[in-house]
């Protein structure tokens, strides 16, 4: 069993090196072939790798389904849900990750798309993880430049499964509300955050002290790291 599902791993290695995903008529032809080769012994391992790739291109395709639609890229919505990660300052507002409970175009017409990064162009609000909030939010495709030894932006915001990226627009029905629970970790990691940011202006010296206390990176420049 063991050497089974290292044989299906190394198919979802495999996967990886796809450029692209294929089209949706291909399944009909793998899944049957798969079936074959699993079920015949001189041919398991094929089988197996195979069955491998099949899995993660369903799960692959499965995260790309649930991202925006393209057509409503730009457009204005109203979320309801909390932030779902530690608020970072960005200098002229703060970025964060968003878990929505509902997505309402300018119809009322719910999007069935829940993980959110956004950003709050808002240098002076006290925003904390869990706080719950309602905003109107232009919404866009998660993408990133494809250039050569660079950071491939794109696929980090597809393993952290980030249906859509956007900011925050200005409007007078923004609201959030902090969470209740005073002491939870991340409340805790948050204050001691803050406090070293405060005794120590210099990011230079906070990013390594925060980083070091309560494993708070984001400070942190690429020389430091």
């Amino acid at each position: 069993m063991c050497y089974q599902a290292i044989v299906v791993v190394c198919g979802i290695a495999l996967f990886q090196f796809m450029p692209r995903l294929p089209d949706s008529w291909l399944y009909l032809t793998i899944i049957p072939i798969v079936w074959l080769l699993v079920h015949a012994p001189s041919f398991r391992v094929a089988g197996l790798i195979a069955l491998g790739v099949l899995w993660a291109m369903w799960r692959a395709q499965l995260i790309l389904d649930s991202r925006l639609d393209p057509s409503r890229t730009g457009h204005v919505f109203s979320i309801v849900g909390a932030i779902s990660s530690r608020p970072v300052d960005i200098g002229i507002g703060q970025r964060f990750d968003f878990q929505a409970r509902s997505v309402l175009d300018g119809r009322g017409v719910e999007l069935p798309i829940s993980r959110l990064k956004l950003a709050w162009y808002e240098p002076h609000l006290a925003l904390f993880t869990r706080a719950q909030c309602a905003l109107k939010v232009r919404l866009k495709l998660p993408y990133g430049t494809r250039n050569p030894a660079s950071f491939d932006r794109e696929k980090w915001l597809f393993t952290k499964r980030i249906d859509s990226t956007g900011y925050i627009v200005t409007h007078r029905a923004n609201r959030c509300e902090q969470p209740s629970a005073d002491w939870t970790l991340s409340r805790v990691r948050e204050t001691i955050a803050a406090q070293i940011r405060a005794s120590l202006p210099d990011p230079n010296r906070h990013g390594v002290i925060a980083a070091l206390a309560v494993a708070e990176r984001d400070a942190l420049s690429p020389t430091q790291w």
